[in-house]
């Protein structure tokens, strides 16, 4: 099923009402996919909504649906949100974290200014990432964009976000004992008793984090063991944020 965008700042619309694509959808609606007069068409508005309408208008630039319900996505609504908070890296490798980090639910994304962050991002930059989750929420079928924050440094990060619960990475040698990062999705979720604090994965830039850094991690987060291998930035967000929202759907349960 293919999900289309509403345009930019467009209120949720009523059953009944009548909607424009913008023209890049709309070309993709009726060109790629041939759609004609009468067709289901779907769509999100990014806030968390889902609307299904029917095609009625097929004339470029603009598509014309016909709205025909419109839902809250209580998924995208519930508690706690996952918020992941990375270190930049290179270009498309940060990219790819982005990308992964909206099919594994993160609602909220921090750039962070690490210590050890091998670039600061040209301007520009945070419309071209802000573009890519638009994409990539629709193609993983969410209906909420994440909120992608100003990038920050990890002091200003952690005393922002102090009521939050924050978690990090934390390797150790493979014949090393299990200390106490070796917690579990349950060991966690017992020990959360509000939903409304966010769940704050924290990964460190390709460099790693730096001594200080590491201080106040240790300090304000809680180390999770992801194994006893030196894991790349993307592949400790994908791993981090997969367990996140393994605590956030036990959660839910409780």
């Amino acid at each position: 099923m293919h999900y289309y965008l509403l345009p930019e700042n467009t209120p949720l619309p009523e059953v009944g009402s009548v909607i424009p694509l913008d023209k890049q959808e709309s070309k993709h609606l009726l060109r790629v996919l041939r759609a004609v007069a009468g067709d289901d068409v779907f769509l999100v508005d990014g806030r968390g909504n889902r609307i299904t309408g029917t095609l009625t208008g097929t004339d470029l630039p603009e598509a014309l649906i016909t709205v025909t319900a419109v839902e809250k996505d209580e998924l995208e609504h519930r508690l706690p949100k996952i918020h992941l908070a990375c270190g930049i890296i290179k270009n498309k490798r940060f990219e790819w974290a982005l990308e992964k980090s909206v099919e594994l639910g993160a609602s909220i994304i921090s750039p962070l200014l690490a210590d050890n962050s091998e670039i600061t991002p040209r301007q520009g930059k945070q419309q071209r990432w802000l573009t890519l989750l638009q994409t990539a929420t629709k193609q993983s079928g969410r209906s909420l964009i994440p909120t992608l924050s100003e990038p920050v440094d990890l002091v200003s990060f952690v005393e922002d976000n102090s009521k939050a619960n924050l978690f990090y990475g934390l390797a150790r040698a493979r014949f090393e004992p299990a200390g106490n990062e070796n917690i579990s999705v349950s060991d966690i979720a017992n020990k959360i008793t509000d939903n409304n604090q966010d769940l704050v994965w924290l990964v460190g830039p390709e460099g790693g984090w730096s001594d200080q850094e590491l201080a106040l991690l240790a300090d304000k987060a809680v180390a999770v063991r992801l194994g006893p291998h030196r894991l790349r930035t993307e592949t400790a967000v994908a791993a981090g944020l997969s367990f996140l929202q393994s605590v956030a759907e036990k959660l839910n349960e409780l």
